[in-house]
């Protein structure tokens, strides 16, 4: 993941002690009231791998299993 966000041209990162709360409310707002995706809500955050500062969108989701997987196959 490390690799992965330093390989991206992407801004300044959001401020967890200071945004944390508005990102989550506007996420669970967003994702309930409009029905829109997470992936979506992750984007409009300007996120790569989370939507709301706690929970993987799809594609971090995806690094995380893929990482369980390579490790499990190695038992």
């Amino acid at each position: 993941m490390v690799t992965f966000l330093k390989s991206q041209s992407h801004g300044p990162g959001i401020n967890y002690g200071k945004d944390i709360r508005r990102i989550m409310i506007k996420s669970i707002a967003r994702h309930n009231l409009p029905c829109k995706s997470l992936d979506r809500i992750s984007s409009s955050n300007g996120m790569l791998l989370i939507v709301d500062l706690l929970h993987l969108n799809s594609r971090g989701a995806g690094m995380v299993a893929d990482r369980i997987e390579k490790y499990l196959r190695g038992l």
